[in-house]
């Protein structure tokens, strides 16, 4: 697996602790919705939805199987047909985004990521790469939007303090560039080494 990919993994549970996007995944698997209220009493969904079908199931660790073996050709087709059964399926647009994304199909990735993002609107992780995809087109301001908002939810992931470094170093902001290395730091020894905005920006 790439070291992109990898940056593109989701992150464990013993490793961020129950974040929101983990509780939500969990609630997906059982079929059950959270929602709160906007300011105007509207309701917006933060957790679960329709649990996937026993078949979108089944297509879907097909293809995960095949993802893991860098069997991208393979796996497509089986995330699409998951998708196609369960149109809700949240983990499987997500690793189809990864996958289109791997494969420099930006506009493929960012339609996915936004999808999961509409069905999870606190997903960490497709929050930080959606960002990253709006770097690498050059849309900086919204890019820092989606980093802010993955903050927002846990100020205690690496990649985000990342993510958000490399920002203020391309405008020239260098004290919240240091400031968020130093944070990246503190949580990830390992997470300046590489971070996956930075050929954007050069």
């Amino acid at each position: 697996m790439s070291i992109l990919n990898k940056l593109f993994q989701r992150k464990k549970s013993s490793e961020l602790q129950m974040s929101i996007a983990d509780a939500s995944r969990f609630f997906e698997k059982v079929g059950v919705s959270i929602y709160t209220k906007n300011d105007d009493n509207s309701l917006v969904k933060i957790a679960g939805g329709e649990a996937p079908t026993a078949n979108a199931k089944e297509a879907y660790n097909k293809a995960t199987s095949w993802m893991q073996k860098g069997q991208y050709s393979k796996a497509i087709p089986l995330y699409k047909a998951a998708i196609a059964l369960s149109p809700n399926f949240t983990d499987a647009h997500y690793n189809l985004a990864v996958i289109l994304f791997s494969l420099d199909d930006i506009e493929g990735a960012k339609n996915e990521y936004e999808i999961v993002l509409t069905l999870q609107p606190y997903d960490i992780d497709a929050l930080n790469n959606l960002g990253v995809i709006h770097i690498k087109q050059g849309n900086f301001e919204k890019a820092k939007e989606l980093f802010e908002k993955a903050l927002s939810i846990n100020k205690e992931v690496a990649l985000t303090h990342r993510n958000l470094a490399a920002y203020y170093e391309k405008i020239g902001d260098m004290e919240q560039c240091q400031d968020h290395k130093l944070n990246s730091f503190l949580l990830d020894k390992d997470a300046l080494k590489f971070s996956v905005v930075d050929p954007y920006l050069k």
